[in-house]
């Protein structure tokens, strides 16, 4: 009897101990993604509209925000229509990091061009977009890549994944342009209409009237550009495309599809400009990551290749070293020669701990980090000296 006493109190005294653990660990996943690496580290801009009329935004990064009258769901009370609009937009390395943006869709690997959040809100309450209702997007680009995609954030409170993803409409913008578009010319002795240099010259989107094309027959000159909004408006669902088209370079819409990427949002929250990343150079890379200390419950691990806009989040193997795929089974494949950064974080006793180092991939790589007593205002200067932008 006094055996079968002992080993139920060890069996309690061990479930006890399992759920201490399990307790420290998410108080730990808690801490980090509530004190460190979160979005309200990705600062925002606010602006005030009026929800009766058309508006345009502009951010500090030159972005333009298209919101369309009565396209929120408002109480039929509610008198002022004074809607409060929140932009968060994160464009470079350090923000996916302090804002625990990572660039996974579900398990696909993407890189990014930028992400961005749209909140809005009347009285201190949160509010929707109608079903039906969009937001036009113009976000600027020094190089447009037309194989981005618009993906949908859905986040949690440890991650994001990037999903239901959709076309940016820069070469579908630039399609319809064409298909409503009437250009007259004048020309001084002859026009040969099968010149392809020539209608490539004509068909451009930044074209205007007063632009002339020399040929070796005279010069070709555009005096009247016109289009057929009507049929427009008529065939195309929406606002936003039509209005592109028709106000192109007039009222802050751009005067060239190639300077921003165009899309629009049907639910607010984050959107992310995304690629799934497919680099035919990029080759199978044993990468492992050990952490010397041993006090740590949990420790955060992630990857970060600034050159091609990817944050990857790291899990714990069966072996206790860390690495940056889904299991232990799954390749990691990497642009071999790229700067990469890796780092871990974790808490002991309230107090952050972290790490970091750089390095250059190779086809096998093993890094061991020790982590050592940090406050969160230290970790965000480390990231900023550390990680070239």
């Amino acid at each position: 009897m006094r055996n079968t006493i002992t080993i139920a109190l060890l069996l309690i005294l061990g479930l006890s101990s399992c759920k201490d653990d399990r307790n420290t660990i998410a108080e730990n996943k808690a801490k980090i993604f509530s004190e460190l690496y979160n979005q309200e580290n990705i600062k925002s801009e606010y602006f005030n509209i009026d929800a009766r009329t058309d508006t345009t935004l502009i951010t500090k990064n030159g972005s333009k925000y298209r919101i369309y009258a009565n396209s929120f769901e408002l109480e039929q009370n509610d008198s002022t229509q004074i809607i409060q609009i929140e932009i968060k937009e994160a464009i470079n390395p350090i923000d996916f990091i302090i804002g625990n943006l990572t660039t996974i869709s579900n398990d696909k690997i993407l890189s990014s061009d930028g992400m961005l959040f749209i909140g809005a809100s009347i009285n201190d309450s949160l509010i929707n977009l109608k079903d039906g209702k969009e937001i036009g997007i113009m976000f600027p680009t020094s190089k447009l890549d037309e194989e981005m995609l618009i993906f949908e954030g859905i986040k949690d409170s440890t991650s994001i994944n990037w999903i239901n993803q959709k076309d940016i409409l820069n070469q579908e913008l630039k399609e319809l342009e064409e298909s409503y578009k009437t250009i007259t010319i004048q020309f001084d002795y002859y026009y040969d209409p099968e010149n392809d240099e020539f209608n490539d010259w004509l068909w451009k989107a930044e074209r205007k009237i007063g632009d002339t094309y020399k040929s070796e027959f005279g010069n070709i000159e555009i005096i009247a550009i016109s289009r057929d909004t009507v049929k427009l408006r008529e065939n195309e669902k929406g606002l936003f495309i039509p209005e592109v088209i028709t106000k192109k370079g007039e009222n802050g819409f751009v005067e060239d599809f190639n300077t921003s990427y165009i899309f629009s949002v049907k639910k607010l929250g984050w959107a992310n400009i995304d690629k799934f990343f497919n680099d035919p150079e990029s080759k199978i890379v044993d990468l492992s990551l050990k952490v010397k200390n041993e006090d740590f419950s949990y420790v955060f691990t992630s990857l970060l290749l600034p050159n091609k806009n990817m944050y990857i989040p790291g899990y714990e193997r069966m072996d206790g070293s860390f690495g940056f795929t889904h299991n232990d089974a799954e390749d990691l494949i990497l642009p071999i020669g790229d700067i990469a950064y890796i780092m871990a974080t974790s808490y002991i006793d309230d107090l952050p701990y972290f790490d970091l180092i750089e390095f250059e991939i190779r086809s096998k790589k093993e890094i061991t980090l020790e982590l050592k007593q940090t406050t969160a205002e230290e970790l965000k200067n480390k990231l900023a000296e550390k990680i070239k932008q």
